[in-house]
């Protein structure tokens, strides 16, 4: 974002949160609920960690805007907030655009998050680690569904994006249909194969995540 763009972010958080306090809400911490709405607007890196808004696009910034603007607006607070208290709503939000993508049937749309949902806390199972259905959904767990979904998104529109290695090799890149795999890397290929099956790639959140102190959030 330019300078004009990073004063508008600014100003329209700062409504949304007076408007938030106002209103008798208590939310733990300024910065968490900042974070909490990059997830809702999509605003994702590849293991659904919420994005620095220095890296936003200019639609990132327009969706921003957009959720900030429901809280300073007395007339969709009240959405708002609803929609802050109750995961499957708050998912149906964040994930919007990305179904629209899919040109997915609203009728659909909750039991097929609910399947995404699923398959990134497969790891968890395996750890007997505690699940949740959607409707108990941490709010950490939301940047999850949403990274798994848009790299489902990514492979059904035949998009180029990265792999991360599981190696603590380099990322690298692929197209559906025209992959782009480096020679002599069989085991990383098989594990593409089983993540284009599944359709989502399963991520566990870092909760000591924190932005470089170069780099505002």
């Amino acid at each position: 974002m330019n300078a004009a763009q990073q004063r508008m972010y600014w100003i329209e958080f700062g409504k949304a949160w007076t408007a938030r306090l106002g209103c008798g809400g208590t939310p733990a911490n300024r910065e968490i609920w900042r974070k909490q709405l990059h997830v809702r607007i999509g605003a994702v890196d590849r293991k659904g960690v919420p994005r620095s808004s220095t890296r936003f696009s200019n639609l990132d910034l327009d969706r921003f805007l957009g959720i900030c603007r429901g809280y300073s607006n007395s007339s969709s607070l009240e959405a708002q907030l609803e929609i802050e208290t109750q995961p499957v709503k708050r998912a149906l939000v964040a994930c919007a655009p990305l179904l629209d993508e899919l040109h997915m049937a609203e009728v659909d749309r909750e039991a097929y998050i609910a399947g995404i949902y699923r398959n990134v806390q497969r790891g968890r199972e395996g750890r007997n680690e505690a699940t949740f259905e959607l409707h108990e959904m941490p709010d950490l767990d939301l940047g999850l569904v949403v990274a798994a979904l848009t790299h489902t998104v990514e492979h059904k529109l035949g998009i180029d994006h990265l792999h991360p290695s599981n190696k603590s090799r380099a990322a690298w890149g692929h197209r559906v249909g025209h992959r782009r795999i480096e020679a002599g890397r069989a085991e990383e290929a098989a594990q593409l194969a089983e993540e284009v099956e599944d359709e989502t790639v399963h991520r566990e959140p870092d909760p000591a995540y924190h932005p470089p102190a170069n780099e505002a959030f």
